[in-house]
C-alpha cells in the first residue's frame, strides 16, 4: 500500500509560490530521488522496484538537465554512485535495483561537462558479454557495474584521452566481481568502456576483473605512492574447485597493475605493505 501510494505520485510536485504554481526545487528534487531509489533498492515487490527506480530516472534526468547542478553534491543519496573525472570533463552515476532473486540489473549515465552538457544514458547489456574482456562497447552495450574509483591517471587510446574505473559487479548469485574498466570519448562525443591497456603476458586485456566468493570480499584500489592498481590474490577454499569461482576467496598475497604512459603492466607478488614491487615474476589468469 505505501508503495502504491508513493508510485500514484505525478513525477513532479509543484508548490503554490506566490500565488502561482512552481516547479520544484533542486533540492526538493534530490529529495524525491532520494525516496525512489531507496524503493527501487528496499522494496519487496520487483515490479514496484522498477516503477519507483524508472521515476527515479526521470527525477536524476530532471535534476541534471538545469546546468546549475552540474557541481551538486549528491553524497546524501547512499544508493547512488557519483564519480567526477580527474581533470572534471564528466560525471559518472551509477546505481543497481534488485531484480529476481540472485539476479541484479544496474543503471548509470554520463554527464558531460560542456558549453551544453550532454546526459549519456547506460544500457545494461553485461548478460550478453559476461565473460568480455577483448573489445570496447558504447552506452548501449554498457557492462554495468558500480563503479566506486576513477584512477587519477589517465591514458591516450585512439588519439583519446582514457580514464582508468575501478567497478563492483553483483554478477551472479554466488560470485561477485571487481573490475578495472575505461572510459573514454570518441570523435563524434560517443562515449565507450573497455581499451586493450592492460597489458599481460598472456595478451592485452580491454577490462581485467577478479571473481570471488559472493560469501567473501575482496580488494582492488588504486595505491598512489605505488602508482599500482592492487589487488587480492584469489584461490579456491578446495583446491578441486579450481575454476569454480563461488568458492575464491583472497590467499592473502596480492597482485597489481603498474602504471606506464602506454598502458597498465602486470606485476604479480606485490608487496603492498612494504611499499615496493618483487621482481618480474609475472602471473596471469
Amino acid at each position: 500500500m505505501v508503495g502504491s501510494r508513493l508510485l500514484a505520485q505525478p513525477e513532479t510536485d509543484p508548490t503554490l509560490r506566490d500565488g502561482r504554481f512552481a516547479p520544484p526545487s533542486s533540492k526538493e528534487l534530490m529529495t524525491q530521488l532520494d525516496s525512489l531509489l531507496t524503493f527501487a533498492v528496499g522494496q519487496d515487490s520487483v515490479p514496484i522496484r522498477n516503477q519507483a527506480n524508472y521515476m527515479a530516472i526521470r527525477t536524476l534526468i530532471q535534476i541534471l538537465n538545469e546546468p546549475s547542478n552540474y557541481s551538486l553534491d549528491f553524497d546524501s543519496i547512499s544508493t547512488l554512485s557519483v564519480l567526477d573525472a580527474p581533470d572534471q570533463t564528466f560525471r559518472l552515476f551509477t546505481w543497481v535495483v534488485p531484480q529476481e532473486p540472485g539476479n541484479w540489473r544496474h543503471f548509470g549515465c554520463v554527464l558531460t561537462h560542456e558549453k551544453k552538457p550532454r546526459i549519456i544514458g547506460l544500457i545494461d547489456q553485461s548478460d550478453q558479454y559476461l565473460d568480455r574482456n577483448d573489445t570496447s562497447f558504447g552506452s548501449k552495450a554498457w557492462y554495468g557495474q558500480i563503479y566506486y574509483a576513477i584512477v587519477p591517471k589517465t591514458q591516450k587510446y585512439s588519439g583519446q584521452t582514457c580514464y582508468t574505473l575501478l567497478g563492483y559487479d553483483h554478477h551472479e548469485p554466488f560470485s561477485r566481481r571487481k573490475m578495472i574498466d575505461f572510459l573514454w570519448f570518441d570523435d563524434a562525443g560517443d562515449v565507450h568502456f573497455g581499451a586493450p591497456l592492460l597489458e599481460t603476458e598472456e595478451k592485452d586485456y580491454y577490462r581485467y576483473w577478479i571473481e570471488f566468493s559472493s560469501e567473501a570480499s575482496a580488494a582492488m584500489r588504486y595505491d598512489e605512492e605505488l602508482q599500482t592498481i592492487v589487488f587480492d590474490y584469489l584461490a579456491p577454499r578446495n583446491p578441486r574447485n579450481k575454476g569454480l569461482y563461488f568458492d575464491y576467496v583472497p590467499d592473502g598475497t596480492f597482485d597489481a597493475f603498474l602504471f606506464r604512459k602506454k598502458g597498465w603492466e602486470f606485476r604479480a607478488d606485490v608487496d603492498a605493505r612494504l611499499k615496493r614491487i618483487k621482481g618480474e615474476a609475472r602471473r596471469t589468469k
